[in-house]
């Protein structure tokens, strides 16, 4: 009797290990992912009245006086008939100044953001904005996603 039982806990137990790494191989495997970098500049400084940057292949936030602040709106264009979740991060010294409008959301066709550098300390900073966009490869992975 004692060693039907055992017998049974480890059918139990390996049936739960097989069903574990079936669904790791399904989850690692039904997305698409793909990550964009952009990197960042601010400089807070003093004396300065007006700070302007335009590059667009940058998120420079330009010279900005002590306590001001710079917003960037960054535009995505996405062309696929099935939604995607961002996710953003930044990295850098730059990180403690930015504040993100939005992150994880869903992106269908396109899309726009804000982001803000707020100038508090003096000094030059520099970080990478990170754009991680995940695009599911089936429906189930669309479920899993919260797209469904």
């Amino acid at each position: 009797m004692a060693t039907q039982i055992i017998k049974q806990k480890n059918l139990l137990i390996i049936g739960a290990v097989v069903v574990l790494i079936a669904f790791i191989v399904f989850f690692s495997t039904s997305f698409e992912e793909e990550t964009v970098k952009y990197d960042m500049k601010l400089s807070v400084m003093e004396n300065v009245t007006l700070g302007i940057s335009n590059d667009n292949f940058e998120l420079n936030f330009g010279r900005i006086p002590l306590n001001g602040k710079s917003t960037k709106f960054v535009s995505i264009s996405y062309n696929s008939t099935t939604p995607s979740k961002i996710h953003l991060e930044t990295t850098g010294n730059i990180s403690k100044f930015i504040i993100l409008e939005k992150n994880d959301f869903i992106i269908e066709k396109s899309d726009k953001f804000g982001i803000i550098a707020n100038g508090t300390e003096y000094g030059n900073y520099t970080g990478t904005l990170i754009i991680n966009i995940k695009k599911p490869r089936n429906q189930l992975s669309r479920l899993i996603l919260g797209l469904v």
